[in-house]
């Protein structure tokens, strides 16, 4: 089952196809969640696409004083009972619920106040087939559910967006659509179990060619972006953000490392 996998990327296991599995992506989105959205104390109700098993809200949710409510959607059905025993365990059922269901079925944004947030699937391949988890398929570019999601007219979304999954396109998405971009977080990922994926892997040098992707040897940026429904103030930080996005090998390569760098307009 696991053949068609790059080497020196890690060993997947079975509960990689039932789960999404990366410690250190998920780590990063608990550490935007809390920098970009839940620290702002205007913030009183949060729709979450994706949950998981809900332990980057539950890490984000400490060692912050936010007083409002996050409702979480989650579709793979074993992700969602394990984010419900997580969120028991943590004792914060009052402010932090995941709800089995489909984001785009129970059309949550009904409040432009509302602030979205999510680490969407952004695996960039023509189809779903041939990938570990399915369910990580964000169409042939990557950017298919990131730029619905800022279609849902929320007052502010916060995306994890990569490199390697058209970032200059949903940038500009956001902008088309009235958003600016507020504030974001950028880190570095080595390429893991899903997109080491030979097809993959393969797919993703072809979107270098044609200029919708942007990697180094054994890494990819990973930015957790703000984007807010209302005037820019400020400098225009969507150019320093879009100019560390599409770093390539021509440009000075940066380390890959835990070091994240923030930016706020």
């Amino acid at each position: 089952m696991y053949s068609q996998h790059r080497t020196g990327a890690g060993t997947p296991t079975p509960d990689h196809a039932k789960l999404f599995i990366c410690h250190e992506e998920s780590n990063f989105y608990a550490t935007c969640l809390q920098s970009l959205v839940l620290r702002d104390t205007s913030v009183r109700t949060v729709i979450e696409f994706g949950s998981g098993n809900g332990v980057p809200v539950l890490q984000a949710l400490q060692g912050v004083s936010f007083r409002g409510r996050i409702t979480g959607f989650e579709i793979n059905r074993t992700a969602a009972e394990a984010a419900a025993v997580n969120i028991r365990k943590a004792g914060v059922m009052d402010q932090y619920q995941v709800r089995n269901t489909c984001f785009f079925k129970a059309a949550p944004i009904t409040d432009h106040n509302i602030s979205l947030a999510a680490n969407p699937p952004w695996i960039p391949v023509p189809d779903a087939r041939g990938l570990l988890l399915p369910e990580l398929w964000g169409g042939r570019d990557g950017s298919d559910i990131m730029c619905r999601l800022l279609e849902q007219q929320a007052f502010q979304v916060m995306l994890l967006v990569p490199s390697i999954a058209n970032p200059l396109k949903v940038v500009q998405h956001a902008l088309d659509l009235g958003y600016h971009v507020h504030a974001y977080l950028v880190t570095c990922l080595p390429f893991g179990v899903y997109t080491s994926r030979n097809h993959v892997f393969s797919w993703l040098h072809h979107m270098r060619d044609k200029g919708t992707a942007f990697f180094f040897s054994d890494h990819y940026l990973l930015a957790g972006i703000l984007f807010r429904a209302t005037a820019t103030v400020g400098p225009d930080i969507r150019k320093s953000l879009l100019h560390i996005l599409t770093c390539t090998e021509k440009d000075t390569e940066p380390q890959c490392s835990n070091r994240k760098t923030f930016c706020q307009g």
